[in-house]
């Protein structure tokens, strides 16, 4: 497809779900390629992305466990068949992607457990069946509050898409570098600097 359009379209995935490129270019890149197979678009296989993604962090486990299920569910996905040590993963680290392709297929978890151990969870009935519950997920998702952590994974994918771009452009990436180091080092001026402006805010807004 258009590469252009794809990396926009994951810079643009990663800052709504409050993601790591790192998290979210493996698996859109895995997904577009077993997608062709199924027929599947380009604009499909970020909107499935998403949608996984989501599903994963709605579960409530840890940012490790989650990491964890996404590749687990990459290589199940490759593999062409959902089973065993993956889904075994996906159901500890990933519960939300569980009950959310529970729900896809009109089933309870524990029948998702028994369609696994027999082999039907194939890679295009589980692609399907996540493909069908957008909508939900993204409104339960939609109504999760946003943490701190949340704010600071937001602010790190910002930066690396920045940071890119303005490699591309001039190969800026070492002078920035240089120029963090120098704000690590001074972090009292900046402190203080911060404090100032902190200041002025409340006067401001005392004179509102």
């Amino acid at each position: 497809g258009n590469f252009e359009e794809a990396m926009a379209g994951v810079h643009q995935l990663a800052l709504a779900t409050n993601s790591s490129l790192e998290a979210v270019v493996p698996l859109f890149t895995r997904l577009n390629t077993v997608g062709k197979d199924m027929g599947l678009t380009q604009k499909q296989a970020l909107d499935l992305t998403e949608t996984i993604t989501k599903a994963i962090q709605m579960g409530g486990g840890s940012a490790q466990a989650a990491e964890d299920a996404i590749i687990q569910f990459i290589q199940a996905m490759q593999g062409g068949v959902l089973r065993g040590e993956e889904f075994n993963s996906i159901m500890e680290g990933g519960y939300g992607l569980a009950e959310t392709l529970a729900k896809g297929l009109g089933r309870t978890t524990g029948e998702l457990r028994a369609m696994a151990e027999a082999g039907e969870l194939t890679a295009e009935r589980v692609l399907r069946a996540l493909e069908g519950q957008k909508e939900s997920v993204d409104a339960t998702y939609a109504q999760l509050p946003t943490t701190i952590g949340d704010a600071l994974q937001r602010i790190s994918t910002s930066w690396q898409a920045l940071i890119g771009k303005m490699d591309q452009a001039n190969g800026a990436s070492a002078q920035v570098a240089q120029w963090l180091v120098y704000v690590a080092d001074n972090l009292g001026m900046v402190k203080q600097w911060l404090n100032d402006v902190g200041d002025g805010f409340i006067w401001f807004g005392d004179q509102l």
